[in-house]
């Protein structure tokens, strides 16, 4: 890890020099801002702010690599502080405790002020290098961020950096740089230019910065919920679905009953707020009752004092809201166990990969590539019933843990069965299942069936500020075959022994899964 950590350094270097100052003739591609000339070959995932490129390697050239282009933000007009405040939020708030990177700057000749940070972080047993680079000019400012074990990728990483070129005049995806309308159940919104949008299926979040006095306003609408005929107790719930999940927020205080400025009827209550890594908020909860259903609306910013600055901006994002007479009809479904509404954020495709499996070689901790990786899927239905796909490979030390002979061998887990919800209590109770044993052809060496145990466990979701991603978290006792071993990168610092998996999250399995007759 020395050796990786100096090469790293050294990369670091170079980068600031040579970033955004070639132009390769290449097949090129663009995100936002940012045109480069991506890795042949490499796995690309297309996410909400960001792409992603991996790759794996096993043998002499044992390593992995992952590379993320984000997308830009409006700068600070201070690229230390761009730095800094992109530091916090890619490395930082995904990580957890990290150590202070080493820094390096360079103006590029097109105006751009290069600031690169580099730092070793350990998952589990592995130690790998991690490098951000921020360019910050022209009132923007971008990020690439790298994560690297093997020094076989050095010159890949250096290639893929010498490629880039940024746009200036490039409109940023992230803001919405002209008025817009969208509709989210009984809202109607009318965004204004300069207002951050992102769109996710359970709610679309608002985001305006303040460059100039330092203050922002983030404004979440979430989809509409029924009401139980309590404004009250809707009230309470949602408190502790969208506040209490994702802040610990202390107040005795009781919501107060207002109308906005088009005479709609409301809810609200607010209280400093700090989120699950550390940040202090003022965080503000809006429950609009439109008659037979509620929808609720988050609102953050630094103070609450900042908050009030943006009373009247945000609540002139609402065009209008319309009256339920209707209700929101629950799906009807023949099984007992159907999941009632109210606890459906747990339905949906739950995915995690992990590559930092602890493993030991004579005292010293073994490459990523070495140990071998781990991915599962669970996909929980709405009638309660739910699928299981995993997919195994032990690398050259971790084939005893996973049941494999040799490094050529990859586990594959398939499982069905229905899954009891109450609350926050989940029961995971399995019908069939089977572990196959195949070659890197797929050819099949074994197979036996694993245990029916049922798993239980505690869960609760919440959304990854930064990684821009909603995540699904199972407690447990025990770790298990399915699961795997307790997550030992953030959340883990906020959620120890849990198991956690990211909503829709593109798995790359090697192998397709067994249909079950």
């Amino acid at each position: 890890m020395r050796l990786l950590l100096r090469r790293t350094l050294v990369l670091s270097v170079l980068c600031s020099a040579i970033l955004l100052s070639h132009y390769c003739s290449a097949q090129t591609e663009t995100f936002d801002i940012t045109t480069y000339q991506p890795p042949k070959g490499w796995k690309k995932t297309n996410g909400q702010g960001y792409v992603l490129y991996e790759d794996h390697k096993s043998g002499n050239d044992a390593g992995f690599c992952i590379l993320v282009v984000y997308a830009s933000r409006n700068s600070t007009g201070n690229a230390d502080k761009d730095f800094q405040q992109e530091w916090k939020d890619l490395v930082v708030k995904p990580n957890g405790i990290v150590p202070a990177p080493k820094i390096e700057k360079e103006k590029t000749p097109e105006g751009w002020m290069a600031i690169t940070g580099v730092t070793t972080l350990k998952e589990g047993n592995v130690e790998y290098a991690l490098m951000l680079v921020t360019a910050s000019g022209f009132g923007k400012t971008t990020s690439i961020l790298a994560k690297v074990a093997g020094d076989s990728y050095m010159s890949t990483i250096e290639s893929f950096l010498s490629t880039m070129k940024l746009n200036a005049t490039t409109t940023s995806q992230n803001t919405n740089n002209t008025s817009s309308t969208q509709t989210i159940d009984n809202i109607n919104l009318e965004i204004p230019a300069g207002w951050q949008v992102n769109k996710q299926n359970s709610f679309t979040q608002l985001t305006y910065n303040n460059n100039q006095q330092k203050t922002f306003c983030q404004a979440t609408f979430y989809t509409a919920q029924p009401s139980t005929g309590d404004k009250q107790k809707d009230f309470e719930n949602e408190w502790k679905e969208i506040v209490e999940k994702n802040f610990t927020a202390l107040t005795l205080a009781v919501p107060e009953k207002l109308k906005d400025k088009k005479g709609n009827s409301l809810l609200r209550k607010g209280a400093k707020g700090t989120d699950k890594s550390g940040n202090k908020f003022y965080v503000q909860l809006n429950v609009f009752d439109c008659n037979k259903s509620i929808q609720s609306v988050l609102l953050v910013s630094g103070t609450q004092q900042q908050l009030q600055q943006y009373e009247s901006s945000w609540q002139s994002l609402i065009a209008s809201i319309k009256k339920d007479n209707i209700g929101i009809k629950n799906t009807t479904s023949s099984i007992t166990n159907v999941i009632p509404q109210s606890d459906k954020k747990i339905v949906g495709s739950w995915g995690k990969v992990y590559s930092v499996i602890g493993a030991y070689t004579n005292d010293l901790s073994t490459n990523l590539a070495f140990s071998g990786y781990k991915r599962g899927q669970y996909v929980f239905k709405s009638d309660g019933s739910y699928s299981f796909q995993g997919e195994n490979w032990g690398g050259t030390v971790n084939n005893e843990k996973f049941k494999l002979k040799n490094s050529k061998e990859y586990g594959l887990i398939d499982e069905i069965g229905t899954y009891q919800q109450s609350g926050n209590k989940l029961i995971i109770i399995p019908s069939k299942n089977i572990y196959r044993i195949v070659q890197e052809d797929g050819k099949l060496l074994r197979s036996e069936n694993l245990s029916l145990e049922k798993r239980e466990y505690t869960w609760q979701a919440y959304y990854a500020v930064g990684m821009e991603e909603n995540r699904l978290i199972l407690t447990a006792t025990k770790e298990n075959f399915f699961d795997g071993d307790f997550s030992t990168y953030e959340p883990a610092v906020s959620y120890p022994s849990s198991f956690c998996y990211s909503l829709n999250k593109n798995m790359f399995f090697k192998f397709q899964s067994l249909n079950f007759k």
